[in-house]
């Protein structure tokens, strides 16, 4: 594998060549050199036209990364033709075209890969490398089994103050009833799946009204909420 290193003057006339070659256009606009384009190889530049309303082509941009040395000089000139094809199907269809149908036909004409993305492998790598690395996510599911439920715990005793199949109707819960452990704690907290981490009922110094089993019922009924017995919550006329 022989790679190629390039000059940003280099890279410039390669892009006024395929232009002219592919399209017997000329280019005369900037080329740049980013050594910020960490996630892409190239990037076309354009602007709509107040006079036309049609798109025009401001620059073009090509990673650092890509004409270090590390590279082949077929996957430089595949990226540089990419773009060129985005700035011709714009013009010759009067509108941004990005990396639709008419994109992919002219890529398919010109002779290239009709991806949006493509990975090139390094000097000496046998995978390509990944263009859009992928992220790991947190666990947001909020899905549960049967006989689970999300939790409303005391961080003091850890016994559990409330329960729901449905995490937001326990926030809801949290957040409105403010409740408080049997324990005296007011330290009521909740893991939270989409945050990913324990959060802590807010809570203010008021007075705490003991429920009766008919508001009791009641709150099971509005929030969707298991109250477990001995627990006491702010009413809603006391604050």
């Amino acid at each position: 594998m022989i790679s190629l290193k390039l000059t940003q003057k280099q890279v410039e006339e390669k892009y006024k060549k395929f232009a002219m070659e592919m399209f017997g256009w000329e280019m005369n606009k900037p080329v740049y050199v980013s050594s910020r384009m960490t996630r892409t190889w190239g990037y076309y530049s354009w602007k709509i036209d107040p006079k036309t309303k049609k798109p025009e082509l401001i620059c073009f941009k090509i990673a650092e990364r890509l004409i270090n040395g590390d590279y082949e000089e077929k996957y430089i000139d595949n990226n540089i033709k990419h773009e060129l094809i985005h700035w011709y199907t714009d013009v010759t269809e009067g509108k941004p075209c990005h990396h639709n149908s008419k994109w992919k036909a002219n890529c398919r004409k010109f002779g290239i890969a009709d991806s949006r993305c493509n990975n090139y492998p390094k000097k000496g790598q046998k995978t390509p490398a990944k263009v859009h690395p992928k992220r790991k996510k947190p666990d947001t599911s909020t899905r549960l089994g049967k006989g689970e439920y999300h939790e409303c715990i005391c961080g003091a005793c850890k016994r559990v103050v409330a329960k729901s199949k449905n995490y937001q109707k326990l926030i809801s819960f949290i957040q409105e009833m403010k409740p408080t452990c049997v324990c005296g704690s007011r330290s009521v907290k909740f893991y939270h799946p989409r945050i990913g981490h324990w959060i802590y009922a807010f809570q203010r110094k008021n007075i705490y009204a003991n429920m009766n089993t008919i508001l009791k019922r009641g709150f099971e009924k509005r929030y969707g909420v298991i109250i477990e017995d001995g627990n006491t919550y702010a009413s809603e006329k006391t604050r």
